[in-house]
């Protein structure tokens, strides 16, 4: 973006009608990319289940979406696309805030502090990317010199430092109270087969030992103590 690349002329709804201003597509690549790790960073450490981290991560991606498109589109419909990105970011917000607080909690008091602070702190800080959106792509009403400070402010602080932040929080905590267990398909393929093989074998056995008995015929791993006997 410092080097003017990355960027497409759109005409502008507010403020200077018929002229066009840059419109920073590269920015939203980012995010796709950025902000759904930024997402996992924040509950993997919680014990939230995987279908809300989908649905966590889905919502994310139509947030970022419907800001690319609603800045590119010229008319006053850009401000329906604004609304839909700004009713998935209060779903992010429900997510992290209720169900991930909830699911964390019954990991400690040290995992849910560590978490609280991460997840207010970006939640703060994601809350001025819709009015950065709204004054620059939406209303026109600040440059895109201006915008382009804006936005650098909120991605400096929403990603090195809330990383850098998060990392030191979580990495005083015990990551054995989150169970984590190998994914591999070969083990748990290679304990699957072996059970039942194992109880077949076991099923074989008895039959044979019964059927044994049943016509008085010793077992082998008996027969020389049993003739040694019949001996005496």
């Amino acid at each position: 973006m410092a080097s003017d690349l990355g960027a497409t002329p759109v005409y502008v709804e507010f403020n200077d009608v018929g002229f066009t201003r840059q419109f920073w597509y590269v920015r939203y690549i980012d995010w796709v990319i950025t902000t759904p790790c930024l997402l996992l960073e924040l509950v993997l450490a919680t014990g939230l289940p995987l279908s809300d981290i989908i649905a966590l991560i889905f919502f994310d991606l139509v947030m970022i979406i419907t800001g690319l498109v609603g800045g590119l589109v010229v008319s006053s419909y850009k401000w329906g696309y604004f609304a839909f990105g700004c009713a998935a970011l209060i779903y992010i917000w429900f997510i992290l805030l209720w169900p991930a607080y909830r699911s964390v909690t019954l990991l400690g008091p040290d995992f849910k502090r560590a978490y609280i602070t991460s997840a207010i702190f970006l939640s703060v800080v994601w809350t001025f990317y819709p009015i950065a959106w709204g004054l620059a792509d939406g209303a026109n009403v600040i440059t895109p010199t201006g915008e382009m400070v804006f936005y650098g402010v909120l991605d400096f602080v929403a990603k090195p430092v809330f990383t850098l932040l998060h990392v030191y929080m979580v990495s005083k905590l015990d990551y054995t109270r989150l169970q984590l267990q190998s994914g591999k398909f070969s083990e748990g393929a290679s304990l699957i087969q072996a059970a039942p093989q194992n109880a077949e074998l076991d099923h074989m056995r008895k039959n044979a030992r019964a059927d044994a008995n049943a016509v008085g015929v010793a077992e082998p791993r008996h027969s020389t103590a049993t003739a040694v006997g019949r001996e005496v």
